[in-house]
């Protein structure tokens, strides 16, 4: 018992209760100016009203539990203890400023206003289209700041278990290909191993490359991201020698380099690196920000390797890919910090797009009325050449440039394609590449798919890509084996839904998996102004099991799913 204990050695001639004698090594000390009534209960345990608050002689702070003014009755819970319901009290109070600073911040920037079901849910048949002004491409960002929501309509032709298919233009019945198989990059020798890559004929960056004679390697020095590239001579792997090491980040500015891509003479570094600019409204006089940068090297003296061209385009690198010594990279950006503090009307694309920075001037766009003070950035184009649809509020955009590692066309100016939207795994056949983003809200999780063009490089241009289209299929890809490229420009996807993606009243617990084929080419695309429709469909597969791993290998998909009591391997017949 709190306080009082059961008197076990009382002498059989108890005096009557109401006047019972209690051991002092058993009472609790209570103050006197506080008197209380002791009580006996049958079994002879010695009881303590509980305090009524009213009679308190001092304020009550906090009364839960049974805990009045700092006693408790004989079956309460413990007593609370000033520090800790000070720090209660505290971390009330830090919740509450927390909650109405955000509330205010949202309000003074009209997020508030935008997050809307008129803004969210677009009830109209999804189009493409091209922003006709900087304000409506902000008002656009702005809205997809409250989340990032699609809300296709119609589009799908197939349902059930069973795969249904609608002939597309242009697609052929049956192609033999052998789509998706893991390869190797293009190696002139066969005594020497390139990069592992998801499709042939298309090289990935890599920390480590190699042409049979030398290696070349990216190594973190003092940082914990790469900075280092470091040329050793293998000729003689006995004797192998370094010719060459640069360190990226006291030559460069390069706070870290993700990947290599090598053709003959030519190397191209992918990394990262900050920048600093300042600004002519006093309200936001400076704004840092971070750029994938893009560092072109010749390499014909491997002992003193020369930059030749350095390209800063603000945001991070998604993915990067090679065909034919064109190297295709994309990036992510996000509208400026300080932009949601413009109105709309004063919006430029110096404030929405992507910075950009271009040592040969091949890239960029001037601003009509520049904020920026002497600086050598310039937004990466023109609003009105941004695509969108109407059926995503993107919060960003997602652009795909080309770089030439071809002796004589490296400083040709680069052409590049930007568009609304998110990308976060990038798959690429040899002729189009393809972003995807998952895609989650309360009432429907999918994963979007922009794909592009790629544009070989002409005389007098770079390489560049175009926007084709996009795709929306239901669920979330694991990775980028989980898309490919089919026969006649059709884009096959396995996709894994969330039970709580899934209509309360056909849910399955642990969800289930998809495949879905989409008829991607141009035509039924940005040329039709609508979303690419899915043809084919196979749903509801390992019930209450995940996907683990998915290889498309000809007309086949290899599809690995897991649950906790074992593994199941499956293999889908024929997609196309």
């Amino acid at each position: 018992m709190s306080g009082y204990e059961k008197n076990d050695n009382k002498p059989s001639s108890d005096p009557p209760a109401s006047s019972v004698a209690v051991p002092v090594a058993a009472v609790v000390p209570i103050p006197v100016s506080t008197p209380i009534d002791v009580e006996v209960s049958a079994s002879g345990r010695v009881l303590v009203p509980e305090r009524n608050s009213k009679k308190c002689s001092r304020p009550c702070v906090l009364c839960v539990m049974n805990v009045v003014c700092g006693h408790s009755s004989a079956h309460s819970a413990p007593r609370l203890s000033t520090s800790v319901m000070l720090m209660l009290a505290i971390a009330l109070i830090l919740v509450i400023a927390f909650a109405v600073s955000v509330g205010f911040r949202q309000f003074a920037t009209g997020a508030l206003d935008t997050c809307s079901e008129t803004v969210e849910g677009r009830a109209e048949v999804p189009r493409f289209e091209n922003f006709d002004s900087c304000g409506a491409m902000f008002s656009s960002l702005h809205a997809g700041a409250c989340g990032w929501n699609y809300q296709p309509v119609g589009g799908m032709v197939a349902d059930g278990g069973d795969i249904m298919f609608a002939e597309a233009a242009g697609t052929g019945a049956s192609s033999a290909r052998t789509s998706n198989s893991p390869g190797q990059s293009a190696a002139t020798d066969s005594d020497f191993s390139g990069t592992n890559v998801q499709e042939e004929g298309v090289d990935e960056a890599d920390i480590v490359k190699t042409d049979g004679k030398y290696v070349y390697t990216l190594s973190s020095s003092t940082f914990y991201f790469a900075t280092m590239l470091t040329i050793t001579n293998i000729t003689n792997p006995q004797v192998a020698s370094t010719v060459a090491s640069i360190d990226l980040y006291s030559s460069y500015t390069v706070t870290g380099a993700s990947g290599l891509f090598l053709a003959g003479d030519r190397l191209l570094v992918v990394g990262q690196s900050n920048h600093f600019v300042s600004l002519r409204d006093p309200q936001y006089p400076s704004y840092s920000f971070s750029t994938a940068t893009y560092l072109l090297f010749d390499i014909s003296n491997r002992a003193a390797p020369t930059l030749m061209r350095r390209v800063d385009i603000e945001g991070f690198s998604v993915a990067a890919r090679m065909v034919n010594d064109e190297v295709y990279a994309v990036v992510g950006s996000w509208p400026h910090r300080y932009a949601f503090g413009i109105s709309p009307s004063r919006a430029t694309a110096e404030d929405i797009l992507p910075f950009t920075r271009d040592t040969a001037d091949g890239i960029g766009v001037a601003a009509e009325q520049s904020r920026l003070l002497a600086s050598s950035f310039l937004p990466i184009d023109a609003c009105r050449n941004v695509g969108y649809s109407t059926a995503v509020n993107p919060d960003g955009t997602v652009t795909v440039v080309g770089f030439s590692l071809r002796v004589g066309s490296e400083l040709l100016p680069l052409r590049t394609a930007t568009v609304a939207g998110r990308g976060f795994n990038v798959y690429a056949s040899t002729s189009a590449i393809y972003v995807a983003s998952g895609n989650f809200n309360w009432r429907r999780e999918s994963t979007s798919v922009l794909v592009f063009d790629m544009l070989p490089g002409t005389h007098g241009v770079g390489p560049g890509a175009r926007f084709r289209g996009m795709a929306d299929v239901p669920g979330t890809i694991l990775s980028q084996w989980s898309l490919d490229e089919g026969p006649g420009d059709t884009l096959r996807v396995a996709t894994h839904t969330s039970q709580w993606s899934m209509p309360l009243a056909s849910r399955v617990l642990g969800g289930v998996n998809n495949v879905f084929i989409v008829n991607a080419s141009r035509a039924t695309g940005v040329a039709s102004g609508s979303l690419f429709p899915v043809v084919g469909s196979l749903l509801g597969l390992a019930p209450g099991e995940k996907i683990y791993a998915t290889r498309f290998m000809g007309d086949r998909l290899y599809m690995v799913t897991f649950v906790r009591i074992g593994t199941r391997r499956y293999s889908l017949g024929t997609l196309l």
